[in-house]
């Protein structure tokens, strides 16, 4: 999902305006350490035991939230490439999955405003993050609801998290690094590209899933 939608500039920019309205930098350290989480509750959270002195949760998280639901209504848009790379994988024969921490509903609302709505689309929501989102074991409900091995299925991300859950289950993980996770440890990685338009979408499919 993070990776369709590719909210998470807009993260970045509403936790640094909501933490400057309390008197408080975002520092690159501060949001690679906890701009990652899966909530916006959880970052606000977690950014708030990291400065060392008190500050309006609520206000972080609700501004976060804000700022992220008016990206996906407004602003939102599906990289070229990966939506050509979604095609040809559907021409293929491959089933196409979301995994989100949204609601079904809200994600279905969000895929038809990125075009890759469809009944051919099958969306796994699992809305409580409390344990961590996502971990190897959504990967691998996902996967046998869609009647796969993990090993033949083929994740795409954008963040160290993402990639790591997905390699632990077993899958294939092609990572885009954005410019606020480029730092990140991609160790793993079937791929990894500086754009999804790098490559052809087929080039990329027989590299990492060939055709047998």
């Amino acid at each position: 999902e993070g990776v369709g939608s590719q909210a998470r500039q807009t993260v970045h920019s509403a936790l640094k305006a909501a933490l400057e309205a309390q008197d408080v930098k975002l520092t690159p350290t501060l949001f690679a350490c906890h701009g990652f989480q899966p909530s916006a509750a959880q970052i606000a959270a977690s950014v708030a035991g990291a400065v060392g002195r008190k500050l309006n949760v609520d206000k972080l998280a609700e501004g976060i939230q804000a700022a992220v639901d008016e990206h996906l209504a407004k602003s939102s848009k599906l990289p070229d490439g990966l939506g050509r790379l979604i095609e040809t994988a559907r021409k293929r024969g491959m089933p196409i999955a979301v995994l989100t921490a949204v609601s079904e509903e809200a994600a279905q609302a969000s895929l038809a405003r990125l075009g890759v709505q469809g009944a051919d689309v099958r969306v796994f929501s699992f809305p409580d993050t409390s344990k961590g989102f996502p971990r190897a074991d959504l990967w691998a409900k996902l996967a046998k609801a869609l009647g796969k091995s993990t090993r033949a299925c083929l994740v795409a991300a954008d963040d160290a998290g993402v990639c790591k859950s997905a390699l632990a289950a077993g899958a294939k993980c092609v990572v885009v690094p954005t410019a606020l996770s480029a730092h990140q440890d991609f160790c793993g990685a079937d791929l990894i590209l500086d754009a999804w338009d790098e490559i052809s979408p087929r080039e990329l499919l027989d590299t990492v899933i060939p055709v047998k």
